[in-house]
Formats: structure tokens, C-alpha cells, sequence
């Protein structure tokens, strides 16, 4: 990625400019990771926590993809807060694969939705075609380590779910 310092800061500025709050975390834990953190609290923000990446598309792809959840968030309401972060809080402790398949469902979902968003900000930052077609080959891959954890039948019917919705991040 010829311009990835501008690109990087222009994502840092999209995230401002969202109100989406941004933290580089120097412990080694989260070296090449991002994470969203949300609480019950509908007025307190989610946020995104960073660590240092090697790879500077896999850091732009990782913190869209986070901001992605981000705005999904913003748009629940107190019950959808509670569930999200109830699931997302099993998957961390337990896996996608010990979960309820209806939570697994739920997570393939959001996952989809969340690169997909993703996948919008990259665009609108001007991030171009071949680079995000790169993106959208490391996000696929990301899903689908998700989907090798999930039942075949849930599997089955996110992926016709997605295909239908056109989701533009995970179309194979």
C-alpha cells in the first residue's frame, strides 16, 4: 500500500470525524489486533482499542472492520446492546463453536455486517479497488475462520443470507 501513512491517517480522522473514539494500546497482547469495546451503557461510547501491526493493510482492514462494529452498536437499542455484548462476551470466553447456534448465527451476521462497513469506510477514505480487494480477501478469511467453528446447517444458511443481502464484503 504505496500511501499507507496518509491512508492511516485519514482513517484516523474518519474516526474522529464519526465520533468514534481510537486507542493505541502498547501491550504486547494485542500486537497486531483490534478490538471494539462496548459496555450496557447505551451513553457511554464504544471505542476502538489498537495494538501495533506489521502490516499496515492488515491495521487499516482490523480498524475499519472494528469501526464496522462500532456503528452497528450505535444503532441498538438497550435489549440489542445486552445481546450483543452478552455474545460477543461467550464467544471470547468460550469459542463460535460452544455457543447456541442461534448465537452462532448471530455472530456470523454481525461479523458479515461488520466488514461490510468496513469495507464502506475504506471506500469513502478513497482506498482504492485493488487495495480493497485485498481487504475484502483478508476479511473473507477472517469469516471464514469463524465459519469453520460453526455448525454446517448455520454455515449454510448465513452464507444464502449474505449471498441474497449482496453483502459486498463477503461475496465468494
Amino acid at each position: 500500500m504505496k500511501d499507507s501513512p496518509l491512508n492511516f491517517q485519514v482513517l484516523l480522522d474518519y474516526l474522529d470525524e464519526a465520533n468514534i473514539l481510537f486507542s493505541r494500546v502498547s501491550d504486547d497482547s494485542m500486537s497486531d489486533k483490534a478490538v471494539a469495546k462496548f459496555t450496557f451503557d447505551l451513553a457511554s461510547p464504544a471505542c476502538i482499542l489498537c495494538g501495533n501491526f506489521r502490516d499496515r493493510i492488515k491495521e487499516l482492514a482490523s480498524i475499519a472492520h472494528e469501526a464496522g462494529h462500532v456503528v452497528i452498536h450505535r444503532n441498538m437499542n438497550r435489549e440489542e446492546t445486552r445481546n450483543y455484548v452478552c455474545t460477543m462476551f461467550a464467544v471470547n470466553k468460550m469459542g463460535v463453536g460452544r455457543i447456541a447456534l442461534t448465537a452462532q448465527e448471530y455472530i456470523l451476521e454481525v461479523e458479515a455486517e461488520a466488514s461490510a462497513k468496513g469495507l464502506a469506510i475504506l471506500k469513502k477514505i478513497g482506498i482504492n479497488d485493488g487495495e480493497l480487494e485485498v481487504v475484502k480477501d483478508m476479511m473473507s478469511r477472517w469469516f471464514a475462520s469463524y465459519e469453520n467453528q460453526c455448525r454446517e446447517d448455520v454455515v449454510k444458511k448465513v452464507r444464502e443470507k449474505i449471498v441474497n443481502d449482496k453483502n459486498p464484503a463477503l461475496i465468494l
